[in-house]
């Protein structure tokens, strides 16, 4: 029974540990192809609607979008 218990809680602690670690994080991507003055506004409203975003930032003039998400 002890061996039991020992092993459920093992699997509720190994279930729950990914939430207790996550964390914002912040990852740089390069985006090639923006031509024009309406490809940053393009690019930072379909990165914004992923689910975890909490901020997008775009430059246009170093082709780059800055993402902020909580990688959980």
């Amino acid at each position: 029974m002890k061996k039991r218990s020992s092993t459920i809680a093992l699997i509720v602690s190994m279930m729950t540990t990914p939430a207790a670690f996550a964390a914002q994080r912040i990852v740089t991507f390069g985006v090639d192809n923006m031509t024009c003055a309406s490809c940053p506004y393009i690019v930072k409203t379909a990165m914004a609607a992923v689910p975890g975003v909490a901020n997008v930032t775009v430059s246009f003039e170093s082709k780059t979008a800055t993402v902020t998400f909580d990688d959980a």
